[in-house]
Order: C-alpha cells, then sequence, then structure tokens
C-alpha cells in the first residue's frame, strides 16, 4: 500500500515484496524509494516470525500479515497472507493516531505538513514490540504496537468541541451534530475547511455570527482555517457528528 504524495509529507504505508530475501541487498519498489514520509512493512505470523523481505536499513517494522480475516474476490470474506495484509495495518494506525491527536499536534498540519508527518511517524516506529525474532530484519527490529504508539500521544490536552480564540480578536466556534456556529460580532471571517488529504470542502467570507451546516460532509478529519480583517491565521479541527 503506497500512495505517491508521500514525498510531499504525506505519510504513508508500504509493503514490500513477499519474497524473503534480503532487501537491503536486492532491492524493492517501492520499498526503497527515497522518502522521509514512507513506512515501509514487511509481515510476520502468529509466532511473531518474519515471512516476507527483510532489512536492517531498508524495512521500517513488521507487522501481521498471517491469516488476516479480509475481503476477498466473488462479494466473499476469508484469511490472507502476505505484505499486503501486513501495511494496512500500519496504514490504519497511522489513520487512528492522527485522529486520536490533540488540537496542539494537528493544528498545524498545513503550515508544517513534513513536522507533522515526521511526528506521526516516530510515534509508529517508537511504539513497536522489540522482539528477538526480528532482531536485523528492520530498523526498529519490532512489531507494531498501535497501544504503545497511541501512549505516546497522552501528553496532549483532549479535543474540544469549542475553540475559543481571543488575539487580537475573540472568535468563538461551536460544533453540534450538524453545523458548525460563528460567534464573531460584527468582524469579517475568511473561512476554508479542508479534509485530511487537502481536498477544499468551503471557502467564503462571512460578516458577523453565522452558521456552516455540515450534515452533508462525509465522516472524517476536518481542518477549519479562520482569515481575521487584520490578516492573522487561526486554525480549528473538527469532526462532523
Amino acid at each position: 500500500m503506497y500512495d505517491s504524495l508521500g514525498k510531499y509529507g504525506i505519510l504513508s504505508a508500504a509493503s514490500t515484496t513477499n519474497a524473503l530475501a534480503n532487501i537491503d541487498v536486492v532491492g524493492d519498489m517501492p520499498t526503497t524509494c527515497l522518502s522521509e514520509f514512507l513506512i515501509a512493512v514487511s509481515s510476520t505470523n502468529f509466532q511473531d516470525i518474519n515471512k516476507a523481505g527483510f532489512g536492517s536499513t531498508s524495512i521500517d517494522l513488521h507487522a501481521p500479515g498471517e491469516g488476516i480475516y479480509s475481503t476477498k474476490p466473488g462479494g466473499i470474506y476469508g484469511t490472507l497472507n502476505g505484505t499486503s495484509m501486513a501495511s494496512p495495518h500500519v496504514a490504519g494506525a497511522i489513520s487512528f493516531l492522527y485522529s486520536r491527536a490533540c488540537d496542539s499536534i494537528t493544528l498545524d498540519y498545513y503550515s508544517d505538513m513534513a513536522k507533522t508527518s515526521r511526528y506521526f511517524k516516530s510515534a509508529i516506529m517508537e511504539g513497536v514490540d522489540t522482539l528477538t525474532s526480528l532482531v536485523n530484519k528492520s530498523v526498529t527490529g519490532g512489531r507494531l504496537n498501535m497501544y504503545k504508539s497511541l501512549e505516546k500521544l497522552k501528553k496532549c490536552k483532549p479535543k474540544s468541541s469549542v475553540s475559543t480564540i481571543n488575539n487580537p480578536i475573540e472568535i468563538k466556534v461551536a460544533q453540534d451534530a450538524f453545523s458548525i456556529r460563528f460567534y464573531n460580532g460584527s468582524e469579517s471571517l475568511h473561512v476554508q475547511i479542508f479534509d485530511a488529504i487537502g481536498k477544499k470542502f468551503y471557502d467564503e467570507t462571512h460578516m458577523g455570527d453565522f452558521i456552516i451546516p455540515t450534515d452533508k460532509f462525509p465522516h472524517q478529519m476536518y481542518f477549519m482555517r479562520l482569515h481575521d480583517k487584520n490578516g492573522n491565521i487561526f486554525t480549528h479541527k473538527f469532526y462532523p457528528h
């Protein structure tokens, strides 16, 4: 699983070849692509034994890839093996960490996308279970542990559905199940809303108090950028209910 935008700062997970080969020696694509925003993943079985390509410099970590329950051709479900099963575990972990991180981490996503991506990559890499069976098989020598990665985010304050910004003007943003309400007095405010990959959902300028309906927004994480009349930029993260 590989997102070609990884080179621009969007953190991505890539699965290596299924062959039991040393990737440091034989190479592999896209595992060895030169991007600090790519996490190269190999596969383990139920005993945490390496079951695919390995490499102390080319592979970042391992994830479960044997007997994974998934979709199969023909509209059925069943178990599958390989790095194509391991990589989605890491991609899903990245997405989950983004959703659980506090505003102080994710609100600068667009102002410093690279820094934010590196932060989440370090949480994934440092949260692994280091195992003797995987020593010298990857950079970390470990297997994904999403719980331990999540523990590294706990120092953040929990996200709030209400954000108040007081400098240099007071803007109050309140979210309910179907809308976002702005209590902005008589000030002019330019509002832009993006999803996690940068797609713009909203771009309007308003005067005074106003409401933006969010009932039609797909359920995912969004970033809101507010511009006041003095050129100040504020950000707010939210999740439509």
